[in-house]
This record gives structure tokens, C-alpha cells and sequence, in this order.
């Protein structure tokens, strides 16, 4: 076995366990017996990048598209590290060259939305956001059901939460946009805020995750806001259940200095 070849499979095994320093440390010998590999060159930046070491991340990408002028991979990598870095700018224009080589990518369109986000085009950036339903480690619709268009129909519309509390909790705001646009609207979230949630949208019935439920049309809630091009402050839309408030003011009743923590 040559040197060389010793060196790629300890970097690959070691990418495989998710050994990060030890496939930066391996992959970066692969780059010095081979100096003209692309591979190797975007394999150590995925490293680094992993490893939180986001310039020299963002040079070993750069080094790769450099060697391979028609990697996508590279692009798509090193549009994810610019946004770390905070060059959303630069991170946009590197994702749009990652989207001409290769129209069909999902990586590339996903981190497209964010840098749309992130830089404040949120119609654009909502539109693109969709792309992260096609992600393999995207949450699955708890209902076989079509997706929802936004049209109205006389059905079951279920809303699902897809991401965590905070999530829930900041795309609620456009649970009132429904409306009358669905005969019943069924929501799906995390049994902490099923109490929180049917209290303040009593015309929606609230219910745990893994609940059964049947349904006409599904939609994540994070979809909500593309689909009805809301965007902007909204009125407050959470309120505490004056019982709830109850219970508490006995529990934090006291002289004591209190402070509140929120994870």
C-alpha cells in the first residue's frame, strides 16, 4: 500500500466515525502527496469546516474550485462557510455560480433561502426556503395528504410544526391567516405548547405530535408565511391563560429577587 493511499483511508474512516480532527489531520497529508487532487482539497475544507476553522475552510474550497472549475460541491460548501463567516454577500454569489452548474441541486437552493433571509429578501428567500422539505433529514407530513396550495376548500387542513419550540412559537403569528380557508384546521406540535397554543387559537383544534388525524391537505407551518407573503410585525398573537397566571403568581409570590431563564 502506498503512502499516499494509507493516508485516504485513514481520512475516510476517520470522516466515517466523525473523527473531525483526526480526517483534518489525514485529509491535509492527502493534500500534500497530492497537491493537484480536487477531492482532497474539498474533503479538508468539509473538515475544517466541521471543526469550526471556517477561513481555513473557506480556502481549501477555494483551492478545490480552483483545481476543478465545474465543482458545484465546492460552491455549495463554500457558500455555507461564507455564511458563518458572515459574507452574504459573497455567499449568495458563490451559490448562484453552485446553481448554474447545477440547477437541480437541493444543498445549493437551501442555502440560497438562508442567504436570501439572512440578507433580507424574504419573499425571495421563503420561496427558495421550500426546498428544505426535499432535504433527506427533513421532518416527514405526519398525514398522507396532499400538500396545501392556499386555496380554499371545505376539508381538514393539518398543520404541522416541523423544528422546535422557538420555531412554533415565532410562525404561529400566521395561524390567524387561515381563516375561513379551511372547513377544519388541526395542529400538530410539541405537547409542551399544545395548552398555550389551543388557548390562543381556540377555532384550531391543538394536539400533540403522533396524534392520529386525518386530513385533506397538510402543510408545515413554517410555510405559512411564504405561501401568504406575510411578512412585517404582526399584533401580538400569544397570551398567557389568565388560570395559568394564577398558578404562577402563587409560585413566584414572595420578597425574593427572581430571575427567569428561557432555553
Amino acid at each position: 500500500m502506498s503512502e499516499l493511499t494509507d493516508w485516504v483511508e485513514q481520512a475516510e474512516t476517520a470522516s466515517a466515525k466523525g473523527d473531525d480532527k483526526r480526517a483534518a489531520l489525514a485529509w491535509a497529508m492527502v493534500t500534500a502527496l497530492d497537491p493537484a487532487s480536487a477531492d482532497a482539497k474539498h474533503n479538508l475544507g468539509n473538515a475544517l469546516g466541521r471543526l469550526g476553522r471556517q477561513i481555513e475552510a473557506a480556502q481549501s474550497f477555494l483551492d478545490a474550485i480552483d483545481m476543478d472549475p465545474s465543482r458545484a460541491d465546492s460552491r455549495i460548501s463554500l457558500g455555507s462557510v461564507l455564511l458563518d463567516l458572515g459574507q452574504t454577500k459573497d455567499a449568495l454569489s458563490i451559490l448562484d455560480e453552485a446553481l448554474e452548474l447545477d440547477p437541480a441541486s437541493v444543498p445549493a437552493a437551501w442555502n440560497k433561502s438562508l442567504a436570501l433571509l439572512r440578507s433580507g429578501d424574504l419573499k425571495q428567500g421563503l420561496r427558495m426556503f421550500e426546498t428544505r422539505l426535499l432535504r433527506p433529514q427533513s421532518m416527514q407530513p405526519p398525514v398522507t395528504a396532499p400538500l396545501w396550495d392556499g386555496k380554499p376548500f371545505d376539508g381538514t387542513l393539518c398543520v404541522w410544526a416541523e423544528q422546535g419550540l422557538g420555531d412554533v412559537l415565532h410562525f404561529a403569528r400566521y395561524l390567524g391567516l387561515i381563516g375561513e380557508r379551511a372547513g377544519q384546521v388541526i395542529l400538530l406540535v410539541h405537547p409542551e405548547l399544545v395548552s398555550l397554543l389551543q388557548f390562543n387559537f381556540p377555532g384550531i383544534e391543538v394536539a400533540a405530535f403522533k396524534t392520529e388525524v386525518g386530513a385533506e391537505r397538510q402543510i408545515p407551518l413554517l410555510s405559512l408565511a411564504g405561501l401568504f407573503g406575510a411578512f412585517g410585525p404582526s399584533p401580538p398573537y400569544l397570551a398567557a391563560d389568565p388560570d395559568c397566571d394564577s398558578l404562577w403568581a402563587i409560585r413566584l409570590g414572595g420578597p425574593e429577587f427572581k430571575v427567569g431563564l428561557a432555553w
